[in-house]
């Protein structure tokens, strides 16, 4: 590959790695207003994006040790992490005022 190429493809690539961090504001956003338990958003999806951006960075980091794709990797982990937490506190918030409201719903 040309050296021009390879220049280029870095250049994008530190553009989408910030970019990338970015647009998991308005999902974070999205989540943390909803008021009926972020029941829209898939926990098992969203730990297993957050689980593997965790270890793309700690593989990056000290396998690879490319601190570019690193940083890049930590930036989608704490976007995943922050949409996946927000989602599981908010639906088990929900989860917890349902009962209070009915207890009927603890009996078998």
């Amino acid at each position: 590959m040309s050296s021009f190429a390879t220049s280029l493809i870095t250049f994008v690539y530190m553009l989408v790695g910030p970019a990338m961090s970015l647009a998991y504001i308005p999902q974070a956003l999205r989540v943390a207003r909803d008021t009926a338990g972020a029941k829209s958003i898939s926990l098992p999806t969203w730990g297993m994006w957050s689980f593997s951006t965790l270890v793309t960075s700690l593989y990056s980091g000290f396998v690879v040790k490319d601190m570019l794709w690193c940083l890049s990797a930590c930036g989608s982990m704490v976007g995943c992490w922050a949409v996946f937490s927000i989602a599981y506190f908010k639906r088990t918030k929900h989860a917890r005022l349902t009962v209070q409201s009915n207890p009927t719903l603890l009996k078998p």
